[in-house]
């Protein structure tokens, strides 16, 4: 049985129609062919899952049926990590603790989105939630007059933008950050690329649950009156990339210098890549 179905797999026309597929059939998809061969596909833990996801045979069919592109998060459009590391210690040493996150910490704390959550996981219940919260708006105050000074977008972003711009791909920034964030990063990129250029922002006011959570996404497609198949997105962690996975969205790695990787799904090392194909 599983050598007649690896047989059917890999001809031609089944491997082209389960990768054009692959945004709107998503993880249930995968489920089911893991049934067909035994083991979860979810994540890359199979040779087979690699040979439909391969970034070649995906990329081939970008120009069918696209329609939107979606940046997932400050991460994908700019390396803002060691910034935000250096807020956090800063708001640290100003409430008088002697906590420090050094980059290996900081790596690790990555894998827990949202800021709130990380100092409450960090503080292992010693901090009240009053105390969580004034730190991380301090964090947040740091931060922003950190990335005031100026910083550059990461490799390709402005090319994947224009190139969007001018096949008439519609652009989201599908962030569930804070919107004084959006602002600050905006204004730190005004050199480089304009924030107008995007179609629909969205900050973490738009949904009751932060990412990893999909609603994000499902919000983003239902705003563009959109299908997970017509969309592509790029995410700067994995985790951050299983919010696109469960609305079933075709989802590239653009990974962080700070972001740990295991999986490594669809990944890419710049948004060049992509702006080539569009």
């Amino acid at each position: 049985m599983r050598s007649t179905f690896l047989t059917l797999l890999f001809s031609t026309t089944l491997l082209s129609t389960a990768c054009l597929g692959s945004a709107a059939r998503g993880p249930r998809f995968y489920d089911g062919l893991a049934e067909a061969v035994g083991g979860n596909l979810y994540w890359p833990s199979k040779p087979i899952y690699k040979i439909l996801c391969t970034k070649e045979v995906c990329f081939s069919f970008l120009g069918l049926g696209m329609k939107a592109v979606f940046l997932g998060s400050i991460g994908v459009i700019a390396e803002t990590s060691e910034l935000q590391r250096q807020a956090y210690n800063a708001a640290f040493a100003e409430h008088g603790l002697d906590w420090y996150w050094s980059v290996a910490n900081y790596c690790e704390m990555l894998k827990k989105p949202g800021g709130v959550n990380r100092i409450q996981s960090f503080s292992n219940g010693l901090l009240s939630k009053g105390e969580i919260t004034a730190i991380h708006t301090r964090k947040e105050a740091f931060f922003s007059a950190y990335l005031r000074q100026g910083i550059a977008p990461r490799t390709g972003v402005c090319e994947c933008i224009s190139k969007c711009r001018e096949n008439g791909i519609r652009l989201g920034f599908i962030t569930t950050t804070t919107q004084n964030n959006i602002e600050t990063l905006s204004h730190a990129l005004k050199d480089h690329l304009k924030f107008t250029d995007f179609d629909l922002i969205t900050t973490k006011d738009d949904v009751n649950v932060e990412k990893p959570s999909g609603d994000v996404y499902g919000y983003a497609l239902n705003e563009f009156g959109l299908a997970a198949n017509e969309v592509i997105a790029v995410e700067d962690t994995e985790i951050n990339q299983a919010a696109a996975l469960q609305e079933q969205i075709l989802c590239y790695l653009f990974a962080g210098e700070y972001a740990t990787t295991t999986h490594n799904l669809n990944a890419i090392n710049s948004l060049e890549i992509l702006a080539k194909k569009i």
